[in-house]
């Protein structure tokens, strides 16, 4: 949906970068590559979107007969530097996608050096996760290690069809759209009490935290059972509470998936995320920090199988604007 309403938008891409430092041979990676699309039907997927109201917008398709979209130039004669090849490593991952047009997975391989080549995929996050980056670094070197040795190659179990199939038997349930509709009943968007003056500059700030600084926020995470992603989402929550001054609740989204166990080395994207609603009258001067975080462990402990309340329900629920 991000990239259908955001066509410009890169924030979907994900990949990876290997150095290879001696002779590789182009087509040894083109057959290692096709031989892993064979195998990962995900690794195949198109979407096909649908003008029905009674369906889901996007349906996701694997193709059958599915040429691995892979290109290979020679750089030799160029030689670049590397600002040069790390902006062509950049421009390559990071870019935009027409979803219903462009392949969703690249593949690609450059010769800086006659013992310097670079490979580099880039996979619309819908494809696979950062998990699923690692595994694919891993099932191609055991493709090329066996077509290298002549022998058989032995794929990962393709269990990504059995987490969708139990999503789609085990969310959405009568009782979690009735549970949600009640939570977010006086959820509205927020918004701010003045209007930015078009005069003003906009200031651009990045922060970086030293390892000290990073450890002691690990730290004060495992002790109050918060992961890193959430304590600095519901800071900000309460950041945007100060500004914002919200006559109602309001609340912000966790990343809640996870991969069981037999799903620990399976290809595909395994994303789910659940509202957090905090009621308005929730923190005032006299709340510690410590209150507010029981009570947003309380409340992810309470979702129980309410938790499975997939992404197209929620944004039919939640405040759009």
């Amino acid at each position: 949906l991000d990239s259908k309403m955001n066509p410009e938008t890169t924030m979907n891409s994900l990949g990876y970068v290997l150095h290879i430092h001696q002779e590789t041979d182009p087509d040894v990676w083109r057959q290692s590559l096709q031989k892993l699309a064979d195998a990962h039907p995900v690794l195949r997927t198109t979407l096909h979107a649908v003008n029905k109201p009674y369906l889901a917008p996007v349906y996701q398709a694997h193709k059958k007969d599915y040429e691995v979209d892979f290109t290979y130039i020679d750089y030799l004669e160029d030689r670049l530097t590397s600002k040069q090849v790390d902006d062509m490593i950049h421009q390559f991952v990071y870019q935009p996608y027409a979803i219903d047009v462009d392949p969703l997975h690249r593949n690609a391989l450059l010769k800086i050096s006659q013992e310097h080549y670079v490979f580099v995929i880039s996979s619309h996050h819908l494809l696979m996760d950062g998990t699923s980056g690692t595994l694919h670094a891993l099932e191609l070197n055991k493709v090329m290690s066996s077509l290298l040795a002549n022998e058989d190659y032995e794929p990962l179990p393709n269990v990504f069809p059995s987490y969708v199939k139990n999503n789609i038997e085990s969310f959405d349930l009568q009782d979690t759209k009735t549970y949600w509709r009640e939570k977010s009943a006086s959820v509205e968007p927020l918004s701010f009490q003045w209007l930015p003056n078009p005069q003003h500059e906009k200031v651009h700030v990045q922060a970086s935290i030293d390892k000290e600084k990073w450890a002691a926020i690990k730290k004060y995470c495992r002790r109050n059972r918060l992961t890193p992603s959430l304590l600095l989402k519901s800071l900000y929550a309460l950041l945007l509470k100060e500004y914002c001054l919200p006559d109602s609740d309001y609340g912000f989204y966790e990343i809640v998936g996870g991969r069981v166990k037999e799903h620990l080395k399976g290809i595909g994207c395994y994303y789910q995320q659940t509202p957090i609603i905090i009621p308005k009258d929730l923190v005032n001067s006299e709340t510690l920090l410590t209150d507010y975080f029981t009570f947003i462990r309380g409340y992810q402990r309470a979702l129980g199988e309410h938790k499975n309340f997939s992404v197209f329900e929620q944004r039919q629920l939640m405040p759009s604007d």
